[in-house]
């Protein structure tokens, strides 16, 4: 019996050796470009001239985030034409928004006054994925074509002002009467659709690029373009 179970074990282990040597798993790095749409976060701007009604507005803060994107992924080639991949990306990124607008008083005239009130924005997003890769271009090519789709869950923490009041005086100059700061924090879950390219560089590192776009439910949509290095291991 013992030998047996030193036997087993010796046959366990030289499997494992052999199966290293091809192995289906791989870890990527991936840095490059996002950008993030977020649909339902709204807020609402209260304005007067010299305390008398002037104008209301409430919409949604959809002014598109762009900033970059960190990731780690690993992957396992599940058959000659499927490969699994579990990747993480994140981004973060902090400034105003509203500068697309502006308001004019007296236009064409001397005391021409123009105004435009930006608001603070911020956004962090960890996004986690699970994409099933189907490769475009067969068994044995060097160079891998894949498409793929999946699952994604992701936590966003969203800053920005949710209230504004100004008021407008008789010279036209612009007072902040009240400014409201909130963040809110959200988990929020879609589908990734995703494309990528991966050319060999040395045996065991390719490198490539990937493309994905998220829809998030009506919550929000997210692309990114990114480079990407991925090394068997």
């Amino acid at each position: 019996m013992k030998r047996l179970t030193i036997a087993s074990f010796l046959m366990i282990l030289f499997a494992t050796i052999t199966t290293a040597q091809d192995s289906p798993w791989s870890v990527q790095t991936s840095l490059g470009y996002q950008q993030f749409e977020i649909f339902n976060d709204f807020r609402t701007e209260l304005m007067t001239f010299e305390n008398g009604n002037f104008g209301r507005s409430t919409g949604n803060v959809t002014y598109p985030i762009r900033s970059l994107q960190f990731g780690l992924g690993l992957n396992y080639a599940i058959h000659p034409r499927w490969t699994a991949s579990l990747q993480a990306n994140y981004t973060g990124w902090k400034g105003e928004y509203g500068t697309d607008r502006s308001m004019t008083f007296n236009a064409g005239a001397e005391n021409e006054v123009t105004h435009s009130p930006r608001s603070p924005r911020a956004l962090r997003l960890a996004q986690f994925n699970l994409i099933g890769y189907y490769h475009l271009n067969g068994i044995g090519a060097k160079s891998q074509w894949q498409i793929g789709t999946g699952v994604s869950g992701a936590f966003r923490r969203h800053r920005y002002e949710t209230l504004a009041r100004y008021n407008i005086t008789s010279t036209y100059d612009l007072e902040v009467l009240e400014s409201q700061i909130e963040t809110i924090d959200k988990w929020i879950v879609g589908i990734p659709l995703s494309a990528r390219v991966l050319i060999p560089a040395t045996e065991r590192l390719q490198l490539g690029a990937q493309l994905d776009f998220t829809f998030f439910a009506s919550e929000a949509f997210h692309r990114s373009l990114v480079l990407i290095a991925a090394h068997t291991f």
